[in-house]
């Protein structure tokens, strides 16, 4: 019991790392889909990204998928600056096909699954000991994706009750664009090795 509540510890603290916040930007990300998501729509799709990050996390740590990481940071800040884009380029208001956004979600999720992994790997889980470090790990992420998504929905009740739903889709036009350039900024430097 032990080992499973020290990783979900290390899980809700690498979501909440501000070093490492790709994976925090793309949670955010997630939420600035529309300024008028509830939090039902949002669970959804952070557990559409921690369905897929749980998939390929478990298939890297035991080895039988392996992307190099170079290419795994890329596809994180790549899935941020996709998304980020995605989010720009379609009405806040109309959601679009909600299912598809969900598997993009789960795609990208897979990506972020193998950044993951890399971590883990660091912290030397071994074969033997792999599902109580995996189980903890991943209800640390999940834990720490809800807790980002109740902040953000907690801003935007209070943006509602201060000003226009016109106002509300701007801020969240003017976030996704600062999460578009901070994306474009992390895969610059995976790209040129900054």
């Amino acid at each position: 019991m032990d080992t499973i509540l020290t990783f979900l510890q290390l899980g809700v603290e690498h979501i909440l790392d501000f070093e490492a916040y790709d994976h925090m930007l793309f949670i955010v990300s997630i939420c600035l889909s529309s300024a008028h998501l509830s939090f039902k729509q949002l669970a959804i799709m952070a557990t559409a990204f921690t369905i897929g990050h749980s998939i390929s996390l478990i298939l890297s740590v035991l080895d039988i998928v392996h992307f190099p990481s170079y290419f795994t940071e890329l596809g994180i800040s790549g899935s941020i600056v996709i998304f980020a884009a995605v989010n720009l380029l379609t009405r806040h208001k109309d959601l679009g096909n909600v299912t598809l956004k969900y598997l993009i979600i789960l795609i990208f999720g897979l990506i972020h699954g193998m950044g993951f992994s890399s971590y883990l790997k660091q912290l030397f889980i071994t074969d033997t000991d792999i599902l109580g470090p995996l189980l903890g790990f991943n209800l640390g992420i999940e834990f720490a994706q809800i807790a980002v998504i109740l902040l953000y929905l907690l801003i935007m009740y209070i943006l509602s009750r201060l000003v226009s739903d016109k106002a509300q889709d701007t801020m969240v036009k003017l976030c996704n664009t600062v999460v578009l350039i901070m994306g474009i900024f992390l895969f610059s430097n995976v790209l040129f090795g900054l």
